[in-house]
């Protein structure tokens, strides 16, 4: 049996829940109207060049140029483009909730949330525009996404294409992000979560390829950010002739449990990872997961001086206008390790510890309408409202807790996540869960974690997820800088 240094535990759930924190964020994005059109009169063929301006991770708005040709779809789906890769990138961003969150978070008012992305495909001249999913509350927490579904047709040597764009929404998502918790069983060969949000998507998008593409070859361009991305890829696999699925993901976790041979065996999904991005990592390997497809990795063991190095900085600079260090990081196989310490095996994590980490980032997400406005509502509100007796229960228990009440004599505080954590092992059944957390760990350990938040590392941690690294590795390099694992 693995012995759990309590230390590591704790440092490994900062990292989980403060983490959720982060990723929650979502990034506005629009198009600018000021396309040039070129078509092709002997093929009938349209290719786009344009301004997209986004939003992100520090709110400062800037702007990158999309570009778009019907020709790529003309060429094999498993052959990397990436030119394809780096539009599809900025379509998944593009699918990010929009709107003022205090304002629309249970309900959708004039089309508010999926604006960002019907402007890029309509700029992109895809027709017939539908979006699912986008109008459900925010603080739904199903196994489902919202995702946007849109055509074009033309002619090749007079023959009729048909390309349908899938954008899964990547950002933005409410307590949906909560189901990124939702492992499976170890009988699984994948991910629940993602898998049931992907067969909604399936169902989709057979009934609108049945309505709209009546003649013809029909070719799917299929993209997704994050847990969007994951979604994207077990989408790809769903759909029998991969020769017309052109799939590009971007900073997924992982999705299936298939040998490798399987895995392999889908050549015309690539993933673009970021290695020192904590979230590409989970599920953990060791349980057995992987992403469908070729895992297209940014180069790692270059020196800050090399000329794509530097344009990367250059480009996270010109971006955000801050020197993050994004390119090297210690701490992401820690935390792998740290994770795999506390919840051990597939099989413990599904029985103990699934519900527990739904629950927290549920109570982290869920909001309440005061006073027209939507707010966040206080943990222990949140526990009592939604579990009732057993909720008040445990946080009594919290409370009466000898180990924290002796903490306190001293003058330490609980860290407010390691309370929350406590409250929902209780209310899931865990028995002293202080001594889990806590057990033989120093009063000066707990010191240490109460000041964890002025802790650069974990910054750094959270910044290899975000879509302005994406962007700036994509600008930066070529296919032969990728290393394919």
């Amino acid at each position: 049996m693995i012995k759990r240094n309590p230390m590591v535990i704790l440092i490994s759930i900062m990292c989980l829940i403060v983490l959720t924190a982060v990723f929650i964020s979502f990034y506005d994005t629009n198009i600018d109207e000021s396309y040039n059109v070129v078509n092709n009169s002997k093929d009938r063929m349209s290719e786009f060049k344009g301004v997209i301006k986004l939003k992100g991770r520090y709110k400062e708005e800037f702007e990158e140029r999309i570009v778009y040709n019907d020709a790529w779809f003309t060429q094999d789906s498993n052959i990397y483009n990436h030119n394809l890769a780096t539009s599809s990138l900025y379509v998944a961003l593009s699918t990010f909730s929009d709107g003022d969150y205090s304002k629309y978070w249970g309900e959708k008012i004039d089309n508010i949330r999926e604006k960002n992305i019907e402007s890029v495909l309509s700029n992109l001249s895809f027709k017939n525009a539908e979006f699912k999913g986008y109008s459900t509350s925010l603080n739904s927490s199903e196994s489902k996404v919202a995702f946007g579904m849109a055509m074009k047709s033309f002619y090749v040597d007079d023959l009729p294409y048909n390309v349908v764009c899938v954008a899964i929404r990547s950002g933005g998502y409410g307590c949906e992000w909560s189901d990124n918790f939702n492992v499976g069983n170890e009988d699984m060969e994948y991910h629940k979560g993602f898998y049931d949000s992907a067969l909604g998507v399936k169902k989709a998008l057979d009934d609108y390829v049945k309505r709209n593409c009546n003649k013809g070859n029909v070719k799917f361009w299929i993209c997704g950010y994050s847990r969007g991305g994951a979604v994207a890829n077990i989408l790809a696999t769903m759909i029998d002739d991969k020769s017309n699925v052109y799939a590009y993901t971007f900073a997924s976790p992982n999705t299936f449990c298939f040998d490798d041979q399987k895995m392999n065996s889908y050549d015309n999904i690539f993933n673009i990872i970021n290695p020192y991005d904590p979230v590409v990592s989970l599920p953990p390997a060791e349980w057995g997961f992987s992403k469908a497809g070729r895992n297209m990795y940014f180069p790692q063991n270059y020196e800050k001086t090399d000329e794509i190095i530097t344009n990367v900085y250059e480009n996270y600079y010109n971006l955000t206008g801050e020197n993050d260090d994004i390119y090297t990081h210690s701490l992401i196989s820690d935390l792998m390790d740290y994770i795999i310490s506390f919840v051990d095996t597939r099989k413990n994590y599904s029985d103990n510890y699934q519900n527990v980490f739904q629950a927290l980032a549920k109570a982290t997400l869920t909001r309440t309408k005061v006073l027209g406005k939507w707010e966040k509502i206080p943990f222990e509100t949140y526990i009592k409202n939604t579990f009732g007796k057993d909720g008040s229960i445990a946080i009594k228990n919290f409370e009466k807790s000898e180990h924290y009440n002796s903490m306190e004599s001293v003058g330490l505080s609980v860290p407010e996540l390691i309370r929350q954590l406590d409250i929902a092992l209780r209310i899931y059944g865990h028995e002293s869960p202080e001594k889990l957390l806590f057990e033989n760990m120093t009063l000066d350990s707990i010191d240490y974690i109460n000041k964890m938040k002025d802790n650069s590392s974990f910054k750094s941690l959270a910044v290899g997820h975000y879509p302005e690294v994406y962007i700036s590795w994509m600008k930066s390099i070529k296919y032969e800088n990728f290393v394919e694992k």
